[in-house]
């Protein structure tokens, strides 16, 4: 029986990590609150927006839709809008990721490894940012996402950066940690 409800409680937590119940709500709240004051940080910002909004794209797996939503919701409650312009919050799975990017920048949560490295492949080619849950994914082509140390600090991958044609504003290099 000892067993059984190892095997069990092993099980249970092999599933909720595999299946989008891992992530750190305190974590998910900061990057609600820092991700869009980093898109202000983008020198043509308004080469990028779409009718004068600011337009979020969060990428998620369909088992983190819950996520995603929570996301959204946090966004849009901490920011109805930024630097004066409106802001938008779109959802979409990876799998319905295509070549006709429009966003303004993008979220990622968590996926795959193909599907992380074809996601960022296609938004550094439009020259958007791409923001990441997981700073693991700067090793997959993400632009950027947010070490947190004893300070929290952008965590910026310079090859994807360069790569993406982004120009940032120098002030955002002073506080950054580069990969």
């Amino acid at each position: 029986m000892y067993r059984f409800i190892l095997s069990f409680i092993f099980s249970l937590f092999f599933l909720s990590n595999l299946y989008g119940a891992a992530y750190d709500e305190k974590i998910l709240n900061l990057h609600s609150k820092v991700f869009p004051k980093i898109i202000l940080t983008d020198k043509k910002l308004n080469e990028k927006l779409l009718d004068e909004h600011i337009i979020i794209s969060i990428l998620y797996e369909k088992v983190d839709k819950d996520k995603a939503l929570e996301l959204k919701k946090a966004i849009k409650k901490n920011y109805p809008t930024l630097n004066g312009k409106n802001m938008l919050v779109e959802l979409r799975t990876y799998s319905n990721l295509d070549k006709n990017l429009s966003a303004t920048a993008y979220y990622m949560l968590r996926s795959d490894k193909e599907e992380i490295l074809k996601a960022s492949s296609l938004i550094n080619k439009v020259n958007r940012i791409s923001f990441s849950y997981d700073n693991k994914y700067l090793d997959y082509g993400v632009v950027m996402s947010l070490h947190i140390g004893k300070k929290v600090s952008p965590f910026i991958n310079i090859k994807a950066l360069k790569k993406s044609k982004i120009e940032l504003n120098n002030n955002i290099f002073k506080v950054a940690k580069i990969k």
